[in-house]
């Protein structure tokens, strides 16, 4: 009876230890986040690993006054689906330092491509697959791991420019409204959209969808030139349009 018991004590010592531990080892992991050379990679996976174990280490994180840290911190929070790190992320989009701001919108891109997503080896095939331009295979690739993943923003995405490339409008704008309806600050998605009401004829539609994606991302602002360049030009062609028809409909005097 007493050896019962003993093993019970001992027992409850290590779940005890074990539940001390996780949270204590995930502040240790965010510490070595700042440490130049750190292994960042499997810091961040041990992270990602110990759940919400590690999300009060995480926020604590946010409030370091290392920008690395911090933005590493928001990325993880991401990544499992705490939106406070998603909103971290978005908040530096809009950073005045332009390393800074750079370095959020690589690590939302990344969130929003592995969350909820297939295993690597399959991202890494339809990576290959996109680059190749084997958008048939790419596109019945990527709808067997929708219907196996239906929350992975990222693969909407990729499924709608290959539709895009393909000619498929309207099966381009519904995966960037599913993307948009998952997130609803995915920028990409909102660019097909911009792109799919120029094909549409659809300008203004186009111009609003670039200036929210802009708002969102204001370093869209330049790597978007030139489409903003095209929508300006429809969207006088449309207004050319318009005069036309109202002279035609004035009555003759």
């Amino acid at each position: 009876m007493r050896s019962v018991y003993l093993l019970s004590i001992c027992f409850l010592l290590a779940a005890l230890l074990w539940a001390v531990q996780l949270p204590v080892s995930s502040y240790g992991l965010v510490q070595t986040l700042a440490v130049p050379g750190a292994d960042f990679s499997s810091a961040e996976d041990e992270l990602l690993h110990a759940g919400q174990t590690a999300v009060p280490a995480l926020k604590n994180g946010l409030t370091s006054p290392i920008t690395s840290v911090r933005l590493r911190c928001a990325r993880v929070l991401a990544l499992n689906s705490d939106s406070s790190g998603e909103d971290a992320l978005l908040d530096d989009l809009r950073s005045p330092s332009l390393e800074t701001a750079a370095t959020a919108e690589v690590y939302l891109l990344s969130v929003w491509e592995r969350r909820d997503s297939p295993a690597p080896a399959v991202r890494a095939r339809i990576a290959w697959l996109e680059s190749g331009r084997k958008d048939a295979e790419e596109k019945t690739l990527l709808t067997e791991c929708l219907s196996r993943n239906p929350g992975w923003v990222g693969g909407y995405i990729h499924r709608a420019h290959a539709y895009l490339r393909d000619g498929e409008v309207m099966e381009a704008r519904h995966d960037a409204l599913v993307a948009l309806a998952l997130d609803a600050n995915q920028f990409e998605a909102m660019q097909v959209l911009a792109q799919v009401f120029l094909l549409l004829n659809s300008p203004q539609d186009a111009y609003a969808c670039l200036e929210q994606a802009v708002r969102i991302n204001p370093r869209l602002r330049t790597n978007l030139r030139e489409d903003i360049r095209d929508v300006f030009k429809a969207l006088d062609a449309e207004k050319d349009r318009l005069r036309r028809e109202r002279k035609r409909e004035r009555p003759a005097v």
